[in-house]
């Protein structure tokens, strides 16, 4: 049975809005965005054979050997790519990106982390260096080159160090963000999830070299041996990568084409050494080139996996990813090495004691009692990012314009979508309407229960992350804060949220919206329109908000957990783990919640969210 319509909206918020009015008084100073980075120092314990789950984000190749890092502060090490060592750090701000320059090896993260250190990981107990990097917005990215450090990450931010210890922040023309740069052939290049790329030859000027779209672009790498203008000792190439297997091309950093991959999946990483380009991605896609123009799909390195970025060394690539995942190859068509089985969830739904969890390799995945089965995958195993019940339909959203749709929990229906973009999130109003959002400004509806879809004409190309219904219409979030509203889910209006920090998720109750972001951002709203920042008890990303009766829980970044009886005065709540997590859902019929992230990482509980217990 659909929810009905809520009648007299204003009286009903009329208690929340006082709510609001309060908070602003009290948190007063604190509305504002904080741009202190937190103290330096940090030191390390080694902690052999590791075999851990953590999502790795980056690796790098040096003179130590293979390092990659990942949620949590986790950060591993190999002289080979066959043993690791994890370093245990004080940090656990996720690290989303690595470099290396004549044996000094550098991560950044979440919260503007930037560690350093010089000593292999792997001899004895090194120390980390943490620097004042000036921000707390997050880091995805770092190269050096022309003398300089470049990092770059959210909302179009480029930070330039000749030594690592003083940061000045570096004009650019985008809001997109960052993930990632590199530095070749004289150049820096650095890639956003709008399509814009930039690119400068001292890490201090920046040029356009292409307008944002809507493409999310993942990585970048420039192949110094790879044919370029004009031949010769500066011959080389460009190449970024990113969602629907989309490969752009330059050779000179300038001018980019796009360059068929023989894959529509999602590309999250490239790097170039033994004479080729190897970009991998979701479903463990390798894909292969020595002159960026013509891609060979290379047999799948371990099919179900998601892989992130790749580095080359001592004659062999190693690729990390979800799950702990550390493979390597030394022909590229034969991979071996560690990673937790099974899919990691972004997105979950729940009813009674059945959960559903969707996630990479396009799994769609039914908890029955104490046991999960797979009950169904997208087209071409793309990877999924959300799943919403909406009474008894299930409408599954993801990569490539993804959506299926189920009325019985088992049978999942792929629906045409009419889009290729990465679709994130779904809701339905009182009326029946459903609404996706995704990349690229993407909105699609659909009044028919997810069977055919419509687009909608939305302003800009910002990402929207996340879509919901509340008493005012829908409300969706996305890059660097963005916002809009609808009364109906057709006629579309920007807002402004009072942040410039990404908006990962949002959630509507009967008295208001709830959202949250990177660097453990809340703001909330009684309309949707005016929106009020509120404090919580983390700077990790908040990936996942939802509600359930009165209560509210967030989640995200090493583990945590954030509870709220009034979507305004959020507490920390002890969830037992670490791990990343990804997803948060209601379950329908109870005063319970689900939580699903990493492989092997789920929770449940059925006191609000006051206390948990391992799924």
């Amino acid at each position: 049975m659909r929810p009905a319509p809520h009648p007299g909206p204003a009286r009903r918020r009329a208690a929340w809005s006082l709510l609001l009015a309060a908070a602003v008084v009290l948190l007063g100073a604190c509305t504002g965005q904080s741009d202190s980075a937190p103290p330096t120092g940090t030191t390390s314990v080694p902690n052999p054979g590791w075999t851990g789950s953590d999502l790795l984000w980056d690796v790098v190749h040096g003179p130590s050997g293979f390092v990659a890092a990942g949620d949590s502060g986790v950060i591993v090490s190999s002289v080979d790519g066959v043993a690791w060592n994890r370093v245990r750090t004080s940090d656990t701000q996720t690290l989303r990106g690595l470099g290396e320059d004549a044996g000094t090896y550098v991560a950044v993260g979440t919260g503007g982390t930037i560690l350093s250190w010089d000593q292999p990981l792997t001899s004895g107990s090194p120390t980390l260096v943490r620097h004042a990097s000036g921000t707390t917005r997050p880091l995805l990215g770092i190269a050096r080159g022309a003398g300089l450090w470049v990092a770059v990450g959210a909302g179009g931010l480029v930070l330039t160090s000749p030594d690592l210890v003083g940061w000045t922040p570096r004009p650019v023309v985008t809001t997109g963000d960052f993930f990632a740069v590199t530095f070749g052939g004289g150049r820096f290049v650095a890639v956003a999830d709008d399509g814009v790329i930039i690119t400068s030859p001292d890490g201090v000027t920046w040029t356009t070299a292409r307008p944002a779209d809507g493409l999310w672009l993942w990585d970048v790498a420039f192949g110094a041996g790879s044919p370029g203008v004009g031949g010769g000792p500066d011959a080389g190439r460009y190449v970024a990568v990113g969602a629907g297997g989309a490969v752009l091309t330059s050779a000179d950093a300038a001018t980019w084409a796009p360059s068929p991959s023989g894959t529509t999946q999602a590309l999250r990483g490239v790097g170039w050494g033994g004479g080729s380009f190897v970009a991998t991605g979701s479903d463990a896609t390798v894909v292969t080139s020595t002159d960026g123009a013509t891609w060979t799909v290379q047999p799948p390195a371990r099919p179900g996996l998601e892989l992130w970025r790749p580095a080359f060394g001592l004659g062999a690539w190693v690729a990390v990813g979800a799950g702990g995942v550390r493979l390597r190859s030394t022909d590229l068509t034969t991979w071996t090495g560690p990673g937790t089985e099974g899919p990691a969830f972004f997105g979950a739904a729940a009813v009674d004691d059945r959960t559903w969890g969707v996630g990479t390799a396009g799994v769609i995945a039914r908890r029955d009692g104490d046991r999960w089965t797979t009950v169904g995958r997208a087209p071409g195993q793309r990877e999924l990012r959300s799943i919403r019940r909406f009474d008894g339909l299930l409408v599954v959203t993801g990569a490539g314009g993804s959506v299926l749709t189920s009325t019985d929990g088992t049978t999942f229906t792929p629906r045409a979508s009419g889009t290729e973009a990465e679709l994130w999130s779904s809701a339905r109003n009182a009326a029946g309407r459903i609404v996706a959002v995704g990349a690229g400004g993407v909105v699609i509806t659909s009044t028919d229960d997810g069977a055919t879809w419509t687009p909608v004409t939305a302003p800009g190309t910002t990402t929207w992350f996340s879509v919901t219904a509340g008493p005012s219409g829908f409300v969706a979030v996305g890059v660097d804060g963005a916002a809009m509203t609808s009364p109906d889910g057709t006629t579309w209006t920007t807002v402004s949220t009072g942040t410039t920090k990404t908006l990962r998720a949002v959630a509507g109750g009967d008295k208001g919206y709830a959202a949250v972001g990177v660097g453990g951002e809340a703001v909330v709203s009684a309309d949707g329109t005016g929106w009020v920042h509120v404090a919580t008890p983390t700077d990790l990303t908040l990936r996942a908000v939802a509600r359930n009766g009165s209560a509210w829980v967030a989640v995200g970044g090493g583990g945590v957990m954030l509870r709220s009886v009034d979507g305004i005065t959020w507490t920390a709540v002890e969830s037992g783990t670490t791990a990343e997590l990804l997803a948060v859902a209601p379950v329908n019929g109870t005063s319970g919640f689900v939580v699903l992230g990493e492989p092997g990482h789920g929770l449940r509980s059925t006191d609000g969210g006051a206390t948990w217990t391992r799924l």
